[in-house]
């Protein structure tokens, strides 16, 4: 009878560590994003921007843009169309590319993802 008691017991255990490993491991990868702001602007001055942006996710701009300012921690990796296959550069954080408009090519930055 004590040596069932002490497997259910161990089958609890078991089953608690493993329910916090995984929520532990869920809140890690489901928290990262870049922190800080990704500015953006069109040739005629409209800006917007985005607020700690998630990582490794393929964000659409709305129009081609002609400036970024990554005010984040992390690189921002610029495309060309909005669907992140076509990689033009990279802005490192803290910094800033203009004149993009002027890139010799027919589509134009359109979309961004952050990585480490």
């Amino acid at each position: 009878m004590r040596f069932r008691h002490a497997i259910a017991s161990m089958s609890k255990i078991g089953l608690a560590a493993g329910a916090t490993a995984a929520l532990v491991i869920g809140l890690s990868t489901s928290a990262q994003a870049a922190t800080g702001t990704l500015g953006f602007s069109e040739v005629d001055g409209d800006k917007l921007q985005y607020i700690d942006p998630p990582d490794n996710v393929c964000v659409a701009l709305p129009y081609p843009v002609d400036k970024v300012d990554n005010g984040t921690d992390k690189t921002a990796l610029l495309y060309l169309g909005s669907d992140c296959e076509h990689f033009a550069m990279s802005v490192d954080a803290g910094r800033s590319v203009s004149n993009l408009s002027q890139l010799p090519v027919s589509a134009g930055i359109e979309s961004v993802q952050f990585t480490d």
